[in-house]
């Protein structure tokens, strides 16, 4: 049999762990760049003619009149309503409204993991996304989301990296740092008690989502905040519930707040009563949250991601069933139409080079076989769940090649190649000599 030639343990790797980030980010201005020179010159003149018809009020004239937003305004909103009157753009913006669910369940929760909370960027998440959903669309996406998303987790994985070759230095090095001052001796004692397993077990722990409450919020902000205002827009196509669901960044912003505000009620008054206090008594100091190992509850997986994948299955059916009707699309119709696709387009493509970077090739085709069996909006939740564990993953890799390059003098990789134990020299082994032992 002809033997297969394997790749190099740096392609099968992912690339955010063989690479540094910031060569890895230089793609994302270029797409966004590409997508501003496919936007311009692909649709035609039927966009421009939509908002010269607004810039001179011969539509929406209830929104036209006002000044300097009035333009704008009815651009937007006709342009959605140009969408929704016909069946085949109708089950293509169902198709594109579904994969915008789970980038935006994907996207609150990255920004609810311990490592994003001190990003500045990611705590304004939902004011990207209002940006996006009214001026930006894919630039937004692939610039300041995705990018700061890549740019946080790498930021993870070399402090992770530096941590476990600070704890393998040889120990002179050690030494010469802890007589620089105070501060770095504290530090350097902190790095003696640390251990591979550890700095690994704390760089997954910051992988937990920051409040359980979270668990609940954000398939329910999503529902009600998202899904619930597209429904409306489907069903009624008026100005008005075209404008709700433009705003839906406001409406999942408030739902998730509320939401976690009434978890977190409910399991403090449920502590309280299993330590037999009365709701009356004097309120004692709040407990701090309570992290999440989203990835490790199945319970957690379902509640956030069962529904937009669901929804996205619905919606590849609903495109698929259009498909077998008569194209009933009229020329600006199909114009607004193609618009959207090839923005849709442009986001799923830096969402597929964002699961590249940081799970690798097999992860990536994984995804792209799904979201052709199942709609893209399902691929992607399917293929999170698999990134989260390729990351985790890739930690423990890390730390496992840093310990066995770190030279036959560190004491943290001699003797312990492939579990196996050194025997003493006054201890020969023999054939009765076990393989693991504890010291």
């Amino acid at each position: 049999m002809v033997r297969l030639i394997s790749l190099p343990r740096a392609l099968q790797r992912p690339p955010i762990h063989t690479i540094a980030i910031h060569p890895l980010l230089i793609p994302l201005p270029l797409l966004s760049l590409l997508t501003v020179v496919a936007l311009t010159i692909l649709p035609g003149i039927e966009i421009p003619m939509l908002y010269s018809q607004c810039h001179a009020r011969a539509r929406l004239p209830s929104v036209s009149w006002i000044p300097a937003l009035g333009a704008p305004l009815c651009f937007i909103l006709s342009f959605f309503h140009e969408t929704l009157a016909a069946v085949r753009s109708r089950a293509t913006l169902a198709v594109i409204l579904a994969y915008l669910a789970a980038m935006l369940t994907v996207s609150l929760v990255e920004s609810a993991r311990v490592a994003s909370r001190p990003n500045w960027l990611l705590r304004r998440l939902l004011f990207l996304w209002l940006v996006l959903a009214l001026v930006g669309g894919a630039i937004v996406w692939q610039v300041l989301i995705v990018g700061s998303f890549m740019l946080q987790t790498g930021r993870e994985v070399s402090r992770h990296r530096d941590a476990q070759k600070a704890l393998v230095a040889p120990a002179e090095h050690r030494e010469g740092e802890e007589t620089a001052a105070a501060e770095a001796s504290v530090e350097a004692a902190a790095a003696e008690a640390a251990t591979p397993d550890s700095l690994t077990r704390d760089a997954i722990r910051r992988r937990r989502l920051e409040t359980d409450s979270d668990a609940v919020a954000i398939p329910v902000a999503v529902e009600l905040g998202f899904v619930l205002p597209a429904i409306l827009m489907f069903i009624y196509d008026t100005p008005a519930t075209i404008g709700l669901w433009l705003l839906f960044p406001v409406c999942v912003s408030v739902v998730r707040r509320a939401v976690r505000g009434i978890v977190a009620a409910t399991i403090s008054v449920r502590h309280r009563r299993r330590a037999g206090t009365d709701a009356t008594d004097e309120p004692s100091r709040p407990s701090r949250p309570r992290t999440l190992d989203l990835e490790a509850s199945r319970l957690g997986l379902a509640l956030v991601y069962a529904f937009p994948i669901l929804l996205s299955v619905l919606a590849h059916v609903f495109w698929i069933w259009s498909l077998t009707r008569r194209d009933d699309r009229k020329k600006m119709t199909r114009a607004t139409a193609d618009f959207l696709q090839l923005d849709a387009a442009f986001m799923a493509v830096t969402s597929l080079y964002w699961i590249f970077v940081e799970a690798g090739w097999k992860l990536f085709l994984y995804v792209i076989a799904s979201s052709i069996v199942l709609g893209p909006g399902a691929g992607l939740c399917i293929g999170w769940i698999l990134r989260e564990k390729a990351i985790r993953a890739g930690f423990e890799e890390d730390a496992a090649s840093v310990q066995q390059g770190g030279g036959e003098g560190s004491p943290q990789v001699e003797g312990q190649e492939s579990g196996v134990a050194r025997t003493s020299h006054d201890e020969p082994a023999g054939e009765e000599t076990p393989l693991l032992r504890s010291d």
